[in-house]
């Protein structure tokens, strides 16, 4: 019989028991965790399927309108030089017969003479007058004398010229000649007052038409003629 144990003593291994365990520890706490300052990197998103398919839908009809495009420009140019043609040739045609007399009734009218309708007519200015003819020259008083004398009356337009001469040598000196130029019974002008032995010239008159005479003052032998028109040109 096993024999108990005195009191007050710890009670020993039971023979043929292996040793003994101590109590139960609690677990480890687990290991502390750190933050890094940088974040994880995100795996990319997938793209919606959708937004690509629309994507390559609006690409696809871009590049159609422009395919068009270029096909309508292409088609309108040789459309245009397709017409071209045939109205060039037309026309060449039309030209041809005309010239020739043997042509259809098309080229028969063309070749016709057109009148001028009377709106043409109306529309056409008036040929303006052309500017009148110069007035033709003519000598109108030719007189002679020596001494004082007065001439007869005469008629001249605007323009009329007086041509005169004198000699004085006979005296062996100088001598007067002066003119004096009567208009509708008044003087209007003295346009020769010379001092010498001899000596001649011409004088004009501009708008000076009327009736006019001549005072001549002179102790010498002198000569004068009036000549209507003349402007000295």
């Amino acid at each position: 019989m096993n024999e108990r144990p005195q009191s007050g003593a710890e009670p020993g291994p039971e023979p043929g028991a292996g040793p003994e365990l101590g109590p139960l520890l609690p677990p480890p706490p687990p290991p502390p965790t750190y933050q890094f300052p940088y974040a994880a990197a995100q795996p990319p998103r997938k793209k919606n399927r959708a937004a690509k398919i629309g994507g390559i839908g609006c690409l696809g009809l871009v590049v159609l309108f422009a395919i068009a495009g270029i096909a309508s420009i292409v088609s309108g140019g040789k459309n245009a030089s397709s017409i071209a043609a045939p109205l060039a040739s037309s026309g060449q045609t039309g030209d041809t017969t005309g010239a020739g007399g043997a042509g259809d009734s098309g080229g028969a009218a063309a070749s016709a003479p057109v009148e001028p309708s009377a709106t043409d007519a109306a529309a056409v200015p008036a040929s303006s007058p052309s500017s009148a003819p110069a007035a033709s020259k003519h000598v109108v008083l030719t007189v002679h004398g020596n001494g004082i004398k007065t001439t007869k009356t005469f008629s001249t337009g605007d323009d009329w010229s007086i041509t005169y001469s004198f000699d004085c040598s006979s005296f062996g000196s100088q001598g007067n000649f002066q003119v004096y130029v009567y208009s509708d019974g008044s003087l209007s002008d003295a346009p020769v007052n010379e001092l010498s032995e001899k000596g001649g010239d011409t004088t004009y008159e501009h708008d000076a038409s009327g009736t006019h005479y001549l005072d001549i003052n002179s102790e010498c032998s002198w000569t004068v003629t009036v000549t209507d028109g003349d402007t000295g040109q």
